[in-house]
């Protein structure tokens, strides 16, 4: 059993992109990062679960200048 890749449009809208290699086979973990200029909110990695399904919530991104967090 393989889970659906999260389309490009929905991982794009959260500033997110998949870490190496992932082909979504059941069971298996996908790593994901914020892009550049983006701190990571939330979960880093996704579950291929039972029903082709990947784990929720997606990992979330924010500016990290503009939107209330700052680097220290």
């Amino acid at each position: 059993m393989k889970c659906e890749k999260e389309s490009a449009a929905q991982l794009d809208r959260h500033f997110i992109e998949p870490v190496g290699s992932c082909q979504y086979n059941y069971k298996e973990t996908c790593s994901y990062k914020c892009n550049d200029g983006y701190l990571t909110s939330g979960v880093t990695q996704l579950t291929c679960g039972a029903g082709g399904k990947m784990d929720l919530p997606l990992p979330m991104c924010h500016r990290e200048y503009g939107m209330g967090i700052h680097l220290m």
